[in-house]
């Protein structure tokens, strides 16, 4: 017996690339309950400490670690370059008053491009097991198809073809496979004088309920269906059986049979969309709030697409490359950092085969400095080696790719906070998908005044606010930005605290002014 697989490849090539569009999370630490972001080009993250800013991107970088991961960590590889995790008592919501259904599992769930949605959820079954993939739901469109590890090939075949017209209803829209449409319709006519499936009555689903049935009959005796885990996903598995029970069926139950199993393992094969999904969420840079101290020199890494495990990592190795293929992305950087009030400009120096020095102006204005007062950049200050994989980051992703910037403003001055919205607003403009985890006042007030400049359109921002109930669970707030930047009532944790402490400050004063 053979397995066989078919692929999304060739439709691949021919659709635009799909970005993660929300995030969806219950179960997890402090999230009890679902919460949802949505991400938009440029979304922030703002709330108080320990509110569950971090804890809802935690998941989507627990399956970038694991898909990473050289060995195979299980369904989820807990302590990686990620997230620190030492153990599962660490992932789960702790509640005395949660059902014992929900206790030792969470669920995340990822959409892209809007029309699909992949819904893992995990379990922790015993002690020896640790934490397994328990459940994967896979939506495309309106038709939906759940899998677990239990399923047999009855079951897949059932749960399939139950919505087998939705989705072919879905699918017939579908530029590069028009000739699905055709196939199905004409095989469709030629048993039942049906001349357009969308437009079917009682009598003809029931017409087309017995043709399933027969193709159940069929695709039995042909193949044989499973469901398998890799890493962080569940998907359908198949072998052909080389069983000729078909051949005396009609050709149009034949043609049936073939677009069935062509559109089951093009949607929910290994190479379906949970590959498409695996892609983003490798290609996700994550800026971590800990970004390391400054060397005089850095290991050269290899520079594509994805960048495995944390990005300060490649900084240097992008910046030298850039310098090496004058791609004008070096000068932006230069002058991104001259807008932050940094320095005027970063250049490299390999140092060997295995090393790269980075060096930048000594001076923060061209006009005071000359091209070779540089240093290294171990001998500046502390801020301009934080914020170097910041811009480099948001000068390397492509459009639609996931960036998670934690806290971009650490170590900046006032004014480089305000000033840093308008990068983070270049590349939400190039289409990159930027996630910012900030508590930065200025910054988020910044952004506001640009889209009063109207230069980023307010669809284009989304800011989710984070606080916690009295039983300590997050509870998410969207804001919704209208076109001159406003959001309504400004959270308690940022503008009242600041006229709180300005009027503190101005009546003590008062009053020590007028006791003199």
């Amino acid at each position: 017996m053979t397995k066989t697989k078919s692929t999304l490849k060739d439709d691949q090539n021919s659709k635009p690339e799909q970005g993660i569009t929300r995030i969806s999370v219950s179960g997890y630490k402090s999230l009890a309950e679902e919460c949802s972001i949505e991400i938009a080009p440029l979304t922030i993250l703002s709330g108080a400490n320990s509110s569950g800013k971090s804890s809802i991107m935690q998941p989507l970088l627990l399956m970038k670690q694991t898909l990473e991961s050289t060995y195979d960590a299980g369904s989820l590889k807990l302590n990686g370059a990620n997230v620190r995790l030492t153990s599962t008592d660490q992932i789960f919501t702790k509640s005395i008053n949660k059902p014992a259904s929900l206790i030792n599992r969470f669920t995340i769930s990822l959409e892209l491009d809007r029309d699909i949605i992949i819904k893992n959820t995990f379990k922790k079954e015993n002690k020896i097991k640790g934490i397994q993939i328990f459940s994967s739901v896979y939506r495309y469109k309106d038709f939906t198809m759940s899998l677990n590890l239990d399923m047999n090939h009855e079951n897949i075949l059932n749960s399939f073809s139950s919505n087998l017209k939705e989705l072919f209803n879905i699918l017939k829209d579908k530029e590069d496979i028009k000739g699905f449409e055709n196939r199905l319709s004409n095989a469709l006519k030629v048993k039942y004088g049906l001349d357009d499936l969308s437009h079917t009555s009682k009598e003809d689903d029931e017409k087309i309920s017995e043709s399933i049935k027969e193709l159940n009959m069929v695709v039995e005796d042909t193949y044989r269906f499973w469901v398998e885990s890799h890493r962080c996903f569940l998907h359908i598995e198949s072998e052909f059986l080389y069983n000729n029970a078909s051949s005396y069926l009609p050709s149009e139950i034949d043609t049936l049979e073939e677009i069935a199993i062509k559109r089951l393992f093009e949607l929910f094969g290994s190479d379906g969309l949970c590959h498409i999904t695996e892609l983003r969420i490798r290609q996700l840079i994550h800026v971590s709030g800990l970004r390391g101290n400054p060397e005089r020199t850095y290991p050269v890494s290899s520079i594509g697409r994805n960048f495995t495990g944390t990005f300060e990592d490649y900084v240097a190795s992008i910046i030298h490359s850039w310098k090496v293929t004058k791609d004008k992305r070096l000068k932006l950087l230069s002058e991104a950092l001259q807008i932050l009030g940094l320095t005027w400009k970063v250049d490299t120096k390999q140092i060997d085969d295995t090393q790269v020095e980075v060096r930048v102006g000594r001076l923060k204005n061209k006009s005071n400095s000359q091209s070779t007062d540089m240093v290294s950049i171990a001998d500046v200050g502390f801020g301009l080696s934080q914020t170097l994989p910041v811009v480099v980051a948001l000068l390397v992703a492509e459009p639609e790719q996931l960036v998670y910037l934690e806290q971009p403003e650490i170590h900046l001055h006032p004014r480089a906070q305000a000033n840093l919205a308008q990068l983070l607003v270049d590349a939400a403009n190039r289409g990159v998908r930027v996630v910012v985890e900030t508590h930065s006042e200025l910054l988020i007030r910044r952004v506001q005044s640009l889209i009063a400049e109207d230069k980023i359109a307010a669809e284009k921002v989304k800011l989710h606010w984070f606080s916690q109930d009295d039983n300590g669970f997050t509870k998410v707030t969207t804001a919704e930005l209208d076109e001159t930047g406003a959001f309504g009532d400004w959270p308690e944790d940022f503008s009242e605290i600041s006229l709180q402490e300005e009027s503190r400050y101005l009546d003590a004063a008062e009053s020590k002014l007028m006791a003199v």
